[in-house]
């Protein structure tokens, strides 16, 4: 699965270091699905990322086309979304 296949609209930035990122996702409620990647490799071939829809949200990582879903949250409605990254070293929080 690629991601460009799991949003219409992708926005791209790339932030090395600390960070933290305010998103509002929106939509119009039919497809209700959003990835969101907070942690990558140069080549995007490993990752972790937040994959939200409106049965509730996973924490994901991506090796090599085997997927590890680390933790599941249940319902959070349909869009928008608020969502808010803090990465500060190796952790993140949601």
């Amino acid at each position: 699965m690629t991601v460009g296949r799991m949003i219409k609209n992708m926005e791209t930035t790339k932030i090395k270091g600390n960070y933290g990122i305010n998103l509002e996702l929106s939509g119009d409620g039919s497809s209700g699905c959003a990835r969101v990647i907070f942690s990558a490799n140069q080549d995007l071939s490993q990752y972790a990322y937040l994959e939200i829809t409106a049965e509730g949200y996973s924490v994901c990582r991506e090796m090599n086309g085997h997927t590890d879903i680390w933790k599941e949250y249940d319902s959070i409605g349909n869009p928008p979304w608020s969502v808010r990254i803090l990465k500060k070293g190796n952790y993140c929080r949601f």
